[in-house]
C-alpha cells in the first residue's frame, strides 16, 4: 500500500468518526429537548440489598426448631432439616438468605414473609486467642 492511499484511508476513517459524533451528539440533543435525560457513569448501578425484618413475631430462622419450620407453609420435614443444616453451616442475616438451601424460591419467601424474622446479633463472636 502506498502512502498515499494510507492518508486517503485514514482521512476516510476520521470523516466517518466525525459524523458518527455528530449524528449521536444531534440525537442526545433532540432527545434532551425533548425531556429525556441519560446519566453516564463507570460506577455500577447500586441495588437496595435485602433487608432485615424489623418484626420479631414469628419463626426466628436461626434458633427454631424442627417442628417450628415445619409449620411454615411450604416448609416440611425434608425443607426444615435442609434450613437446619444450612444454618449450621452459615447463620441467615436475612430472610433472602433462604435462596441458599435447595428448594425454597421466591414464591416461598414471599410466603413466609411476616411468619418468619431474623434476629440481629447483638454481638461479634469472640476470637479466640492463640497459644503462644
Amino acid at each position: 500500500m502506498n502512502r498515499r492511499t494510507r492518508i486517503l484511508g485514514a482521512l476516510l476513517l476520521l470523516c466517518c468518526l466525525i459524523l458518527a459524533l455528530y449524528a449521536g451528539a444531534g440525537a442526545l440533543v433532540s432527545l434532551t429537548r425533548r425531556g429525556v435525560t441519560y446519566s453516564l457513569s463507570l460506577k455500577a448501578p447500586q441495588t437496595p440489598g435485602p433487608t432485615m425484618l424489623p418484626d420479631e413475631s414469628g419463626v426466628e430462622l436461626n434458633t427454631a426448631t424442627l417442628e417450628e419450620l415445619m409449620t411454615l407453609p411450604g416448609i416440611g420435614e425434608h425443607l426444615a432439616r435442609q434450613i437446619i443444616a444450612q444454618r449450621e453451616i452459615h447463620p441467615f442475616y436475612f430472610l433472602e438468605d433462604l435462596r441458599m438451601v435447595s428448594g425454597i424460591g421466591e414464591k416461598r419467601i414471599e410466603a413466609m414473609q411476616g411468619l418468619v424474622y431474623v434476629r440481629r446479633a447483638t454481638s461479634e463472636p469472640e476470637a479466640t486467642a492463640a497459644p503462644e
